[in-house]
């Protein structure tokens, strides 16, 4: 996989989701650092990008959605915890080479790169349409901000406002984050589909354990 070994993202679990990991950046634009909003918008990009690089030429098939709508819990119930802090940094190539991981896959008979492929890349074309769907409320909710915004300069530091304009567009950049992933083929359309229910069911428990955090 060239072209990985320089790309980190923020992980508490080995093996978590990547649609817990672009939350936990994305929460990262409330913090009081002035570079904050830039840095975390930049930092969910370069997420996305190792994301969209790690999972180029390959296709998800039915049988690899209904793989990991069934060992998903059993992955997880074998608690690969990063040991480190939570603002650890690591890379896709450290979570592959994890021993626990790649244990879990062989008594699963399963190509652990492949698997992770696949099932990153099922993650990542279903963190694309919930952002896509996301885009015009955000649009919206973006303008209202603004004209927040504005208002709160004029009772605020000069400072403070240039912080709150810095984390709005941070904020925009997000919402557009989306167009940085390709589009699902046709049949990985049509299976998203078809299993979407279970898959955002998938997507909904691993938000809940990012509230508990």
């Amino acid at each position: 996989m060239a072209g990985m070994e320089g790309t980190t993202v923020t992980a508490k679990s080995v093996v978590v989701t990547q649609l817990i990991l672009a939350l936990a950046v994305v929460s990262g634009l409330q913090g009081q650092d002035p570079e904050s909003p830039q840095a975390a918008s930049q930092s969910y990009n370069e997420l996305i990008d190792a994301m969209v690089e790690h999972t180029s030429g390959i296709e998800f098939t039915e049988r690899d959605i209904q793989s990991v709508l069934s060992l998903w819990d059993d992955l997880e119930a074998i608690g690969l915890e990063d040991e480190e802090d939570d603002e650890e940094m690591l890379d896709i190539e450290e979570i592959l080479a994890d021993q626990k991981y790649r244990s879990w896959a062989a008594s699963h008979g399963l190509d652990a790169e492949d698997w992770f492929r696949k099932s990153m890349r099922i993650q990542l074309m279903m963190m694309r349409e919930e952002m896509h769907t996301s885009a015009g409320m955000m649009e919206n909710q973006m303008a209202q901000q603004e004209a927040m915004i504005e208002a709160q300069c004029a009772q605020v530091s000069e400072e403070m406002c240039r912080q709150m304009r810095q984390g709005l567009e941070a904020m925009a950049a997000f919402g557009k984050a989306w167009e940085r992933i390709p589009p699902p083929t046709s049949s990985e359309a049509a299976l998203l589909e078809k299993y979407q229910e279970q898959l955002m069911g998938l997507m909904n428990s691993d938000e809940e354990e990012l509230e508990d955090w």
